[in-house]
């Protein structure tokens, strides 16, 4: 892979994990403000469309970076032991680690409730660390790949089969979220799999788009991408277009910069460290909201207040988080460490 181009995708990995932690996080401005001003609501319906277009970007990207380079059976069985060591090992660190978490919070507080079908369905459909819904999604997705790498040799149909699963999973998520048989994460699954497969057939037959300057590509992506928020934000499309605009969104803001402009870029460690960012950010926003709780009354705060809080709040998370993955990197084991991060920050 280029280095320009490997910096692009860590740029975004790292831009969407942020917006990542603001989508987890934008109760805190209803909770700090009176939710009846519409501003309010604006503002989280703003930091909803954040978490899609992370969420849609990390799906997209995903399935590049698994099947670019792949052409044989070879290839693809070496990668899968590589994901082995990225998704499953780190997957089963970390929701061991809230598992023991919430067992000792609960033996504190006289409550330990934990059952043995409570811990299969940890680590199934219900996870301990709520974000690795995603990990597991990833290693659901896996299973797929056999099937998905004789496609490149056919773009056509893997394109026709893309844009039918726009379509396709609107009405199968649907049908899956009526019912209970599964957890929500697979329903998750079942939206973002048409992103995960545009970023397989990127990868797979047109890796020179994505890696290659193309002003033309650039510049429709752009126009595209401001198209499709500005319609979001004025609530005045179909659910069933609006959703399938909104899953296009995120290809379109990753093609719209062009590789070459993350050259001279120097991703640093903060910006590495974005897999201990989602791992913990959800603890974290639920820790610091209690204790922030105990200093400021439920809708006591200014709008603009709240929303400085906001700012500090998204940023304190971040920073806790790279904190711990920078002490955790010099204490602990380098395989250990290697485990807990999936290899990613070196």
């Amino acid at each position: 892979m280029e280095e320009s181009l490997s910096k692009k995708l860590s740029f975004y990995n790292f831009l969407c994990t942020v917006f990542i932690v603001i989508y987890h996080s934008r109760y805190v401005i209803k909770y700090f403000t009176a939710s009846t001003l519409p501003a309010v609501d604006k503002l989280v319906v703003s930091c909803d469309l954040v978490g899609l277009i992370a969420m849609g970007s990390f799906f997209t990207i995903s399935g590049f970076l698994f099947y670019l380079g792949l052409h044989d059976k070879a290839s693809l069985i070496k990668k899968l032991k590589k994901r082995v060591f990225s998704l499953l090992i780190p997957f089963v660190a970390w929701n061991t680690l809230m598992l023991i978490q919430n067992v000792c919070v609960g033996w504190y507080s006289h409550n330990l409730n934990i059952t043995l079908n409570d811990i299969v369905l940890g680590y199934t459909f219900y996870t301990f660390n709520g974000g690795f819904w995603y990990l597991l999604a990833l290693i659901f997705l896996l299973v797929l790949s056999p099937a998905i790498l004789p496609l490149k040799n056919k773009p056509k149909l893997f394109l026709v089969i893309v844009a039918l699963s726009f379509i396709g999973a609107f009405y199968v998520g649907e049908y899956v979220t009526a019912t209970t048989l599964v957890g929500k994460w697979f329903t998750r699954l079942v939206y973002y799999i048409p992103l995960y497969l545009l970023g397989a057939y990127f990868g797979l037959c047109k890796d020179a788009l994505v890696a290659k300057r193309n002003i033309a590509v650039s510049i429709i992506s752009a126009l595209l991408s401001v198209a499709i928020i500005v319609l979001y934000m004025l609530e005045i499309l179909t659910p069933a277009v609006n959703w399938i605009l909104l899953h296009i969104l995120p290809i379109s803001l990753w093609l719209t910069l062009d590789c070459a402009l993350f050259a001279k870029i120097k991703i640093t460690y903060p910006m590495k460290a974005t897999f201990f960012v989602y791992a913990m950010h959800m603890y974290l926003i639920d820790l610091l909201v209690k204790q922030i709780a105990n200093f400021i009354p439920y809708h006591s705060l200014r709008l603009y207040l709240s929303v400085l809080l906001f700012v500090a709040f998204v940023a304190a998370i971040y920073l806790i988080a790279v904190l711990v993955s920078y002490c955790a990197k010099r204490i602990l084991p380098e395989k250990i460490y290697s485990a807990l991060s999936g290899g990613r920050v070196k």
